[in-house]
């Protein structure tokens, strides 16, 4: 029984516990109220007084039986949520279907993936806003999704500025942005939104890119088409294929990267530490590895150390990307080998985060839930009680 429960129990033993002794001037003797000297209305006083507190212990034990059906619910699978279980199904369908479009399909996954992105980056920057982590929406990643949703509309418009766009994004997508989801540790979490989200963006460029390159000549009608065949690629590939051409799109968003949160958002950001950026992320944890890295130039020239992290991280990915474009076979073994690390990311969130933290989460809705019941009980006990 809670302190409420307590309070309303003993009202009427403490009302009588604090009375002042001189309005019984035979306390001593004073054991029990003589029935025969009380008025019908004090008789029925006391009735009441013996019926509320039936009705209270009734609704405690429904309480406390209640409580119990809780809990006993809370440790069965039925717990988890139809939004959860919705969640999961369409993620699942996604995945599915994606396969299908570029097993079956190969021509459409350009549509596929615009279909997708529009919605899905909507949603993520009103999450973001809510949570303050619209910051994260100015990283490379996202840079690259609108280069390619750029290219697909038919920027740039000469066909040898657009066959050096697509080796840029090529190189782009297949390096930084396929390895970010090692390194930032994406899991395949199915009933996540927002982690199924972050694995959208960062495996749907490598997939489109690898698409038209290697159906180029199924797709060249639709304006995404980069070499009719494969010797043109090849010879496009020896010409154009140079880590400086997806270095040159990185040293641009660099830029405008640095130019937002030095100059333009500088002092929103002083004023509101609340906001995430990918620096403050990375620097939570003022031990860790990643924050003494970032710390090589000193604690006021973090933002230029991450930008310098980052263009090594960028360099190194890139450089076998030659290679994928060259050969297929090593292309899609590199593909299988990151996808496989974010299903064994997802694994180990469900089996070692999501349990514990679900039910801990769904105990915690139950406590509220039944200690609101109490408290409604505690003030409206004879409604309780019908």
């Amino acid at each position: 029984m809670d302190d409420g429960g307590r309070a309303l129990g003993s009202a009427s033993v403490d009302h009588f516990d604090e009375t002042d002794s001189s309005a019984f001037p035979d306390s001593e003797a004073y054991y029990e109220p003589d029935l025969l000297s009380l008025s019908l209305s004090d008789i029925f006083t006391l009735g009441s007084l013996a019926n509320l507190d039936d009705k209270i212990r009734n609704t405690k034990h429904r309480l406390v039986e209640r409580r119990r059906a809780i809990e006993r619910r809370v440790r069965t699978p039925e717990v988890i949520r139809l939004r959860d279980k919705l969640s999961f199904v369409l993620g699942l369908l996604n995945v599915l279907f994606t396969e299908y479009v570029i097993l079956r399909q190969p021509a459409r996954l350009w549509q596929w993936y615009l279909y997708q992105l529009t919605p899905l980056l909507i949603l993520r920057y009103y999450s973001y806003r809510k949570s303050a982590q619209h910051y994260f929406m100015y990283d490379y990643c996202y840079f690259v999704q609108a280069l390619l949703v750029a290219f697909y509309f038919g920027w740039p418009r000469t066909q040898a500025w657009r066959q050096i766009m697509f080796v840029a994004l090529f190189a782009s997508a297949n390096g930084p942005v396929l390895w970010a989801m090692v390194a930032w540790r994406n899991a395949l979490v199915f009933h996540s939104l927002d982690k199924m989200t972050s694995v959208f963006i960062h495996i749907f460029p490598p997939l489109v890119t690898y698409n038209a390159r290697w159906h180029s000549d199924l797709i060249i009608s639709r304006r995404i088409g980069i070499c009719s065949h494969e010797a043109d690629c090849i010879a496009l590939g020896r010409r154009a294929f140079t880590v400086a051409v997806p270095l040159v799109i990185f040293l641009i968003w660099q830029t405008l990267y640095l130019a937002k949160i030095l100059v333009i958002s500088r002092r929103k950001l002083d004023r509101n530490p609340e906001l995430i950026t990918s620096l403050r992320w990375l620097t939570r944890h003022s031990g860790s590895a990643v924050s003494r890295m970032l710390n090589i130039f000193g604690e006021r020239y973090q933002n230029l150390a991450l930008a310098f992290w980052q263009l090594i991280f960028t360099g190194v990915t890139c450089l076998p990307t030659a290679l994928f474009w060259r050969y297929k076979w090593m292309h899609e073994i590199v593909l299988a080998f990151v996808g496989l690390i974010v299903v064994w990311n997802g694994s180990n969130y469900y089996f070692e985060v999501f349990a514990s933290r679900y039910t801990r989460r769904m105990l915690e809705y139950a406590r509220d839930r039944v200690q609101k019941i109490e408290t409604n009980a505690s003030n409206n006990p004879e409604k309780s009680s019908m």
